[in-house]
């Protein structure tokens, strides 16, 4: 075979791996760099604390923000409950995102022992982070703003 008619298989290698037989595989090869987009997590630890977790943290963010528009209220300020509300999206992105970015976890997930990780073991980036948390967040906006 000449080396102008022979395909430059590494591309394709590191698109799709190789197995033990020589084969190639769809899928990742443990030495790539990971994927900046790539946002499949799962959650390491009790199971059972999940829940438990998620509900320490949404109220510990809610708190934030009724405790801005309670100071703010009791002063007077007709700007309480607006600059309230952006207090409690602003707790929720600031924890959820820069915070576990940093820690790799959150208060709610540290209490129970669970952190979120990729299944090759990676930590997810700020990213991932951030497309969560919008999906999230607009998921209760949805919610709360349809009958």
């Amino acid at each position: 075979m000449s080396d102008q008619s022979r395909v430059d298989t590494t591309a394709l290698e590191r698109r799709y791996g190789r197995r033990a037989d020589g084969s190639l595989r769809l899928g990742r090869r443990a030495d790539d760099p990971p994927d900046r987009f790539r946002c499949d997590l799962r959650a390491e630890g009790p199971r059972a604390g999940i829940v438990p977790a998620f509900l320490v943290d949404v109220v510990s963010h809610l708190a934030i923000g009724v405790a801005v528009w309670w100071a703010l209220d009791s002063v007077g300020s007709s700007w309480a409950l607006p600059v309230g509300f952006l207090a409690w999206i602003g707790a929720s992105f600031t924890h959820r995102v820069v915070v576990q970015r940093h820690t790799h976890t959150t208060a709610g997930k540290a209490l129970f022992g669970l952190r979120l990780r990729h299944p090759d073991g990676s930590h997810p980036r700020f990213g991932c982070l951030l497309r969560l948390w919008t999906v999230a967040a607009l998921s209760t906006f949805t919610a709360l703003l349809t009958p």
